[in-house]
């Protein structure tokens, strides 16, 4: 082999003996690793919540470690979606039937992903944990009830308390669940339905929160623990949907069909020691002025402007009706602003930007 020849297959395969090295275990592992009986193909990566594509590694060497179900990860550095620590693995496997009139069986599975590292150039190793809670909440802003795959582990009752409405046992669980934008939200004392017993739901409360130990915000992977006594049940629970402290979603607002204006006489400016009149008007998709709106003003000040040099009057005979006085802050710039939501006709809004100047 020419030096020349040498150098081009050097080259091809990283440029130095310890990448072509490097290339090819990676080629024998990938040309390898499907004839091993751990091998699992497609194998969905679930983060916060959505399906992020599908992985082909082994998941080996299953055994219950602190009561839960576990196995070991390997994977190839070069695949294209690599696992990562809070990661949520979904397989699914068909195991044939042994009788002919028999169907074969699907089997589910969901594992969290709680240790992930690069053992070298060409592995990716880690460690999973398989769930069995899939745990439900309602989102406190948009009320959306979200759903993650968890494993809940260790749970035990340390007697009964008697109370006149209802009896509590003290079920306790640790929960890992994935931390994304959703689990972040999450706060002492925060509940939710998960167990049933005697065909209704036990209530559970967060009594401590761990977002630090295993996360890592620079590498945006991680997972949380938290620790759940059990609850009493209250009335706001929804034990039909399994959602703790369940709020009804208000309906979404109404689009406006129809127009709206800030009317005043003269240019958009304030001059200091007088006042002036401004009046909400509003219109129907048609243009037709509309008479039974209220709006509601609000006067935004610049910094370093104080309130007591402008001064906002709304006129007790009409809600559409704002009076403006200037006493200084010659030169500044305010902004008055208008809204209304109406049922009929939808939300209305509209500003004017006003400028204080002197009164001569």
């Amino acid at each position: 082999m020419s030096f020349d020849t040498y150098r081009s297959r050097v080259n091809s395969t990283g440029g130095s003996l310890r990448n072509e090295a490097v290339a090819q275990s990676r080629k024998v592992f990938e040309d390898s690793i499907a004839d091993d009986p751990s091998f699992r193909s497609d194998v969905e990566i679930i983060r916060s919540g959505e399906a992020v594509g599908l992985i082909n590694l082994r998941m080996d060497n299953r055994r219950v470690k602190n009561s839960a179900p576990t196995m070991d990860l390997h994977d190839v550095i070069n695949n294209h979606i690599k696992f990562k620590l809070g990661d949520v693995l979904h397989t699914t496997t068909v195991e044939e039937a042994v009788e002919d009139d028999e169907d074969d069986e699907t089997k589910e599975e969901y594992w969290i992903c709680t240790e992930s590292s690069t053992l070298h150039s060409t592995l990716r190793t880690g460690e999973c944990e398989e769930c069995n809670l899939l745990l439900r909440w309602q989102n406190p802003t948009t009320f959306e009830i979200i759903e993650r795959w968890a494993s809940a582990r260790d749970p035990y009752t340390a007697g009964i308390n008697e109370g006149k409405i209802v009896s509590t046992g003290g079920g306790k669980y640790k929960v890992k669940i994935p931390h994304d934008s959703e689990t972040a939200l999450f706060h002492l004392d925060r509940r939710f339905l998960i167990d049933i017993a005697n065909n209704e739901p036990i209530a559970y409360k967060i009594v401590k929160y761990d977002s630090t130990t295993n996360r890592y915000a620079a590498r945006d992977e991680g997972f949380l623990v938290i620790f759940l006594d059990q609850d009493e049940t209250r009335p706001e629970d929804n034990f039909d949907l399994m959602i703790a402290d369940y709020q009804e979603s208000p309906p979404p607002p109404i689009p406006s069909v129809g127009s709206c204006e800030i009317v005043f006489v003269g240019t958009a400016t304030l001059r200091v020691g007088s006042s002036k009149d401004f009046a909400a008007v509003f219109y129907d998709s048609a243009g037709n002025e509309i008479s039974d709106i209220a709006a509601a003003w609000e006067l935004v000040l610049p910094d370093g402007i104080s309130d007591s040099y402008i001064q906002m009057v709304n006129d007790p005979g009409s809600a559409n009706l704002a009076k403006l006085q200037a006493t200084g802050g010659i030169g500044s710039k305010v902004i008055l602003k208008m809204s209304a939501d109406s049922i009929e006709h939808g939300m209305f809004s509209a500003e004017v930007e006003l400028t204080i100047v002197p009164l001569f």
